[in-house]
């Protein structure tokens, strides 16, 4: 069930796709995996493992999913959408029992069945109520009259004989004739919320103003004063199967649970990160499931004075849900979609690892290649083992900071916009962001850039600051480098200038600042320490003697704004170019290559220590690896969702490590990308390489399909030949060792060919 969506579309991907990423502690999983060989395997850290909770989706709404409603039956569900129609679904199957209902009247908003499972109550954008019979053969429903605005909730009592909607007051409906039986409240109330009692005697109902109301349905009589304690409107109401508890949700993101006779609050629940729109208890009371900025499941304490929860989803914001009328099951809207869960079998919470706060603004190596240094657009520096992907100590924290500090989206929005600006140029009045990092080969420092304008030194070992910043510039520090040999430390700033330090005084060079065109972008040295070269917003490139401050030639210009510029070890010059790389020969002030293939702006470029390499990040998401020699491109790294704003080769040349927009730091293998690429075309573990994702599958060149992933799982993905991503979660795919089959060979991956009866490894 969990993987019916792959299964229906493709059936060799039962095996190749859907049996990998099944629930490990599954009788399925530990039966036939054994059994099978050349398929992947599956790693999954930071993140609930596929199938613990999610079994499957319903797919057939064109819009979002409003509400959700199972049948008494527990196999019947009925799902209402805002594009005018209800879905009558089999749970076990996936399949719709009839065709889709509509009302004709605008988006449907509520859906609820009645009792016994004979009718359908629908709620619309258009403020009517309609009944539908499931067993007449009636063609359209009956339309009830008489609310002013839009409806907010809509039940049938536990008897089925009434039905309830709120909006401006509460309307009480008989079900079989359609008549309007009572009124409770008025418009003034405004009601978000209601709920009957087990008994139906009692009708519960929460207004804008924060009051939850006892109303006596036969007298339509207000039971005492209303209940009172949220600082907020009341969106959600469930009573407890035995009527002792009624739990309350608001805008103020709680909960509160409380003891309806007595009227007493009981315990506030805390955990939710926004309204808390939807709210129910389990059929046994034990638990209860809620919906709000995602979706948690309470296991309440047997003296109901607390409860503690487990984040099952984080991805919707004001989810639609139900349980199932066994309590086995529970089912959850997302977008224009139902997914069904296990609610009896609640996964171990899972801790995620830790991760970059934002974008990467800049990222740089240490020099025994152990140790990523990283800025991601906030106040702080974090040091990353290249090896685990842990932080090696706490993130530093030592710049000026800001209330208008940029947030993630601020970054991302901009480095995604059509413009190849990056993100590190862009944030000129948010005082504390750290633009750029460098880390020293001689002293085992780190030096940070920030729009603080000062240059932070830290010790790389400890995360200690070093003495105080330094303080020369007058605008924002858009980059840092120290030389090769450790010695010199330069900083280029919007100021238009460059200053250069002795790293072990910290005092600047006799010569004055070095002056630019215009706002200088990127500084690096030459291999042997002894040029400096500075590019700027103008397309500039100004070269010096590090030493003396001596120009050494009139600057270069390559147009468009000077992002990043990297020496190779004989003295060539990298630098993007719009959608290109140049490579330049400073000596002569020739243009040697134009590395052509990105398919946006490229904001990053990087040398390997043997020159004969040159990687590249784009805003496209790729990064590339190019032969400096032929002008040619080598291979092409997919796997990043953002712009990828920083490359860096590690010092053995092994490795290459990107930073991007999507807040990931990944480490390729080059060896590996290059032994991919140079593959025979119908290698699928060199396809699954270069794969894209589509529809939730990794597909080939021609579109084939090479893996199905669970939707939860795609933004994780770590395929070779990535062998790290540092991320809040990871999801690792390995081919098996034999390879992978795939295509007309896919059935060679069946290790079964006796008649022997399969017998489960438990």
């Amino acid at each position: 069930m969990a993987s019916r969506e792959v299964i229906e579309q493709s059936a060799p991907h039962i095996y190749l796709s859907a049996l990998p990423f099944a629930d490990r502690d599954s009788l399925i999983y530990k039966t036939f995996v054994p059994l099978c060989t050349g398929v992947v395997a599956i790693e999954v850290l930071g993140i609930g493992r596929h199938g613990g909770k999610f079994l499957t989706t319903l797919i057939g709404h064109e819009e979002t999913v409003r509400s959700v409603a199972y049948a008494p039956d527990g196999r019947t569900l009925a799902s209402c959408s805002i594009d005018g129609t209800v879905r009558v679904w089999d749970t076990r199957t996936g399949d719709e029992l009839m065709p889709p209902l509509r009302s004709g009247d605008d988006s449907v908003r509520h859906v609820v069945f009645s009792p016994n499972g004979k009718s359908l109550a629908l709620g619309t954008w258009a403020r009517n109520v309609f009944l539908w019979s499931l067993t007449a053969t009636q063609t359209s429903p009956q339309r009830l009259f008489g609310h002013s605005e839009e409806l907010s909730s809509l039940l049938f009592s536990p008897d089925g004989l009434l039905l309830a909607s709120a909006s401006d007051g509460v309307r009480i409906w008989r079900s079989d004739t359609g008549e309007q039986y009572a009124v409770l409240g008025d418009r003034a109330d405004q009601i978000c919320s209601i709920a009957f009692s087990p008994s139906g005697a009692i009708l519960a109902s929460g207004s804008v103003g924060a009051l939850i109301k006892l109303w006596r349905v036969q007298t339509r009589e207000l039971l005492g004063q209303p209940l009172r304690g949220h600082s907020e409107g009341i969106i959600s109401l469930s009573f407890s199967p035995d009527g002792n508890r009624l739990a309350s949700g608001s805008f103020d993101h709680t909960i509160r649970l409380w003891e309806p006779t007595t009227r007493q609050h009981i315990t506030t629940l805390h955990a939710h990160s926004a309204p808390v729109w939807y709210i129910q208890f389990s059929p046994d009371g034990q638990s209860i499931l809620s919906s709000g900025g995602g979706i948690r499941i309470w296991t309440l304490q047997e003296t109901a004075t607390n409860a503690s929860s487990i984040l099952l989803d984080d991805e919707g914001r004001g989810d639609s849900i139900a349980f199932s009328p066994n309590g086995l099951y529970f089912a959850s809207t997302f977008k224009d979609h139902i997914r069904i869960w296990d609610a009896v079998r609640t996964p171990a919470a899972v801790q995620q690892l830790p991760a970059p706060e934002g974008a990467i603004c800049s990222m740089a190596i240490s020099s025994n290649g152990t140790a990523i240094v990283s800025s991601s657009g906030d106040p702080s520096v974090g040091v990353w083992s290249l090896q685990t992907g842990i932080l090696k100590f706490p993130s530093m924290f030592g710049h000026r900071t800001a209330s208008s500090l940029a947030t993630p989206m601020d970054i991302i929005q901009v480095v995604q916009s059509p413009t190849t600006e990056s993100t590190r140029s862009t944030q000129s009045e948010r005082e504390g962001c750290v633009l750029w990092t460098s880390v020293s080969s001689h002293e085992h420092l780190i030096a940070s850039g920030s729009n603080d304008g000062t240059v932070q030194l830290w010790d790389a070992q400890t995360g200690e600051i070093v003495g105080q910043p330094l303080r020369n510039h007058q605008g924002q520090v858009n980059a840092v480098a120290f030389s090769p040999n450790g010695k010199l430390l330069a900083s280029g700033s919007a100021d238009e200038t460059v200053h250069v330090w002795h790293v072990s005084s910290l005092q600047t060079l006799p010569f004055a600042p070095l002056i630019c065109a215009s706002d200088v972008k990127a500084v690096t040295f030459s291999s042997d320490s002894l040029i400096l070269a500075a590019g700027d917003s103008t397309g500039h490139i100004h070269i010096w003697n590090s030493e003396t401050g001596e120009r050494l030639r009139q600057a270069l210009h390559v147009g468009g704004r000077v992002l990043s510029i990297a020496f190779s070890c004989d003295g060539m010059l990298a630098v993007p170019h719009g959608f290109d790389v140049e490579v330049w020969n400073i000596i002569t002030g020739k243009r040697i290559h134009v590395l052509d293939g990105h398919i946006k702006g490229i904001l990053s470029v990087a040398y390997s220590l043997d020159g004969r390499m040159i990687g590249s990040g784009s805003a496209d998401g790729t990064v590339r690896l190019w032969d400096t020699r032929a002008g040619t491109l080598m291979t092409t790294l997919h796997g990043h969702h953002g712009a990828v704003q920083s490359v860096a080769f590690t010092p053995d040349g092994k490795s290459i490590v990107s930073g991007s927009a999507d807040r990931t730091i990944r480490v390729w293998d080059v060896a590996a990308a290059l032994s991919i690429a140079a593959a025979d075309g119908d290698d699928p573990v060199a396809a699954l390489a270069c794969a894209t994702m589509r529809d939730g599958w990794l597909k080939g060149p021609s579109g084939e399909l090479l893996l199905w992933v669970p939707a939860e799982y795609r933004q994780y993905l770590q395929v070779p030949p990535c062998t790290m991503c540092i991320d809040q979660s990871r999801v690792v795919i390995t081919p098996c060792a034999e390879g992978l089959h795939a295509g007309e060979s896919w059935t060679s991956c069946w290790l079964n060919n006796t008649s022997e009866p399969v017998v489960p490894i438990m």
